[in-house]
C-alpha cells in the first residue's frame, strides 16, 4: 500500500508539471499571436508609407549616410525603402521568436521536439515494418509513452490499441526486470464505482475470457485479487458460473481463511432459492473410497435439519474405506442396515428395525 502511495503521488506531481507547462505553453501561444498581429499592423503601415514615397521618386528617400540607412547604396547597389522594411521586419521577428518559449504548433504544422503540438484533427504515423511510433526515458519516474483524454464526460480512452492480426494483441506490456515487484500492467482509478482492470470479449459463441492471466511458476497464479476489505475475487454471471475453476491435477477451486481466530470460512456458499444449494458437489464417476462428490477431512459439522439418502442396496466394500459407515434401507423388510468397515479392516453389519 505505501508503494501504491507512493507512486500516486509521484503521478499526481507529474499532471501536475504537465498542467503548469501547458499553461505556460497556452500563455506564450496568446503573447506570440498578439505580437505577430502587431508586427503585421506595423510593416504593412510601413510599406504602405513606402511605397507612396517610392512611387514619388522623392530625393530624400534616397539620402546615404556613413551608417547605411534606408535608401543607401551598399555593394554597389541602391536598397530600396521597401527592401530595408521587410528585413528589419524579418530581423524583428527572429529576434522575437528567439527571445519567445517553444509554442504550439497547429494543423499542418511539423512536430517539433520540446514543442508542443496542438491540432483539431489527427496526428497519424504509417510505417511498413519496425514500429509505428515509439517513446522512451531514462528518468526513474517517467513514462516512455503518455496518453490523455481532457474531457471530463463519454466513453474515450487515454491509450487506445488494435490489431488486425488473428494472433495479435491490442496493448502490449512488459515488465523487464527479472527480479523485484513489477507489472506487466498496472492500472488505477479514483472512482467510488471505478474498476481498475476491465475485460470484454464481444464474440456470441467460442472459449473466450474477458481476462485472462497465465504463469510459468509453480508456485505463482494465473489471476490474483487482493481487498483489504470485501472481496478479492468476484464472479457474476446472469446464468452458468459465477467463478469456475478447472484443473486437470488438484483443486478446481481452493479456499484458505490464513487468519488462525475467529469464525472464518475457507469456502462459504450462500444461495437465495428455495430449491437451490449453497454448495454443491458432484461426481458422476466416483467408485471406491476416495471417489466422493464431497470430501471432508477433519470433523464434520451441521447445524439444521440434515437429510441422508440411504439406497436400496448395501454398498460395495470396497468404497468402504476404513473407519467409515454406509447406510442402506430394506424397504420390504423396513429395515434400516448399517455397513460398517473398522480401523482394522473388519467389516460389520447393523440392522434397525422400522415402525
Amino acid at each position: 500500500m505505501d508503494e501504491m502511495r507512493d507512486w500516486m503521488t509521484s503521478v499526481r506531481a507529474e499532471l501536475d508539471a504537465l498542467r503548469r507547462q501547458n499553461a505556460e505553453l497556452e500563455a506564450t501561444t496568446r503573447r506570440l499571436h498578439t505580437d505577430n498581429e502587431r508586427l503585421r499592423v506595423h510593416v504593412g503601415a510601413l510599406l504602405a508609407v513606402a511605397d507612396r514615397t517610392m512611387d514619388g521618386n522623392d530625393p530624400a528617400n534616397l539620402t546615404a549616410t556613413a551608417t547605411g540607412p534606408v535608401g543607401s547604396v551598399q555593394d554597389g547597389r541602391p536598397v530600396s525603402r521597401r527592401g530595408m522594411i521587410a528585413a528589419a521586419a524579418a530581423a524583428a521577428g527572429g529576434m522575437l521568436l528567439a527571445n519567445a518559449a517553444p509554442a504550439a504548433a497547429a494543423n499542418g504544422d511539423q512536430i517539433r521536439a520540446g514543442w508542443t503540438t496542438s491540432a483539431s484533427d489527427t496526428t497519424k504515423v504509417f510505417t511498413n515494418s519496425g514500429s509505428g511510433l515509439m517513446g522512451s526515458s531514462s528518468a526513474t519516474t517517467g513514462y516512455g509513452v503518455i496518453g490523455s483524454v481532457s474531457a471530463e464526460t463519454g466513453n474515450n480512452a487515454g491509450v487506445y490499441g488494435y490489431a488486425y492480426s488473428d494472433a495479435g494483441i491490442g496493448v502490449k506490456a512488459t515488465a523487464e526486470a527479472s527480479v523485484g515487484a513489477t507489472y506487466g500492467v498496472h492500472s488505477m482509478v479514483r472512482s467510488t464505482s471505478g474498476t481498475g482492470v476491465y475485460g470484454v470479449a464481444i464474440a456470441a459463441s467460442g472459449t473466450t475470457y474477458g481476462v485472462r492471466g497465465l504463469v510459468a511458476s509453480s508456485a505463482g497464479a494465473g489471476v490474483f485479487g487482493e481487498a483489504t476489505a470485501g472481496a478479492g475475487v468476484f464472479g457474476e454471471a446472469n446464468s452458468g458460473y459465477g467463478v469456475h475453476g478447472q484443473v486437470w491435477n488438484g483443486s478446481g477451486v481452493r479456499g484458505h481463511a490464513r487468519s488462525p481466530v475467529g469464525t472464518t470460512y475457507g469456502v462459504s456458499g450462500l444461495c437465495q432459492s428455495s430449491s437451490g444449494f449453497g454448495v454443491f458437489g458432484f461426481n458422476p464417476t466416483g467408485s471406491g473410497p476416495s471417489g466422493m462428490a464431497v470430501y471432508a477431512a477433519g470433523r464434520l459439522k451441521v447445524t439444521g435439519r440434515s437429510y441422508l439418502a440411504a439406497p436400496g442396496s448395501a454398498p460395495s466394500d470396497a468404497d468402504l474405506d476404513n473407519g467409515s459407515v454406509s447406510f442402506f434401507l430394506n424397504e420390504a423388510t423396513n429395515k434400516l442396515k448399517v455397513r460398517v468397515r473398522y480401523s482394522n479392516g473388519t467389516l460389520r453389519t447393523a440392522t434397525i428395525g422400522l415402525v
